[in-house]
């Protein structure tokens, strides 16, 4: 498990345990289990060896170098989260009543029109079997309520499923239906 930052000070265990939590979601009692510790204290032994100084260490390092080798900074997470939440079907598709067919027409914009925004709140275009060209965005709702929570719009009850409460500093709560 060679990486660019080494092991920081960390054993070989510690490291392979740093590794393991990152790579399986954060299961410290699955990532000891991984390092090789025994499965009857690996939950005793994840729990020392995240409260371990240097392993905290390498696991932060191991992550920056993570979100730099993908690009992921915080900039370009909120700008994605932006595009699915404020994305316009519009931009992707046109649609109205053809005066000739004598009824409303469809049609998707080619890819090579679509700005990076908008190409990013699709999450799949398909044509049927039937012929029919199927539009499917990321959710909205998610997005809004991720960037919410992310800058602190969301009063503390308003976490629900179909609704989102976005409060406006000097006026009442703004309730919009998901």
């Amino acid at each position: 498990m060679p990486t660019l930052l080494g092991s920081m000070g960390c054993n070989n265990r510690q490291t392979a345990f740093a590794h393991a939590y990152l790579s399986n979601g954060f299961n410290g009692t699955q990532a000891a289990i991984s390092a090789g510790y025994s499965a009857r204290t690996a939950s005793q032994q994840a729990s020392g060896l995240l409260g371990n100084v240097k392993v905290q260490a390498l696991i932060r390092a191991l992550q920056a170098e993570a979100l730099e080798k993908n690009q992921a900074t915080p900039e370009r997470v909120i700008k994605e989260l932006a595009a699915l939440a404020f994305g316009d079907l519009r931009k992707a598709i046109e649609w109205g009543w053809d005066e000739e067919l004598g009824r409303t027409v469809v049609r998707a914009k080619d890819s090579a029109e679509l700005d990076d925004e908008t190409a990013a709140m699709l999450a799949a275009v398909k044509l049927s079997e039937k012929g029919v060209l199927e539009f499917k965005t990321h959710p909205k709702t998610e997005a809004l309520r991720t960037l919410a929570q992310h800058f602190g719009l969301l009063a503390p009850d308003a976490v629900q499923a179909t609704q989102i409460t976005f409060v406006i500093e000097g006026g009442p709560p703004l309730v919009r239906d998901g």
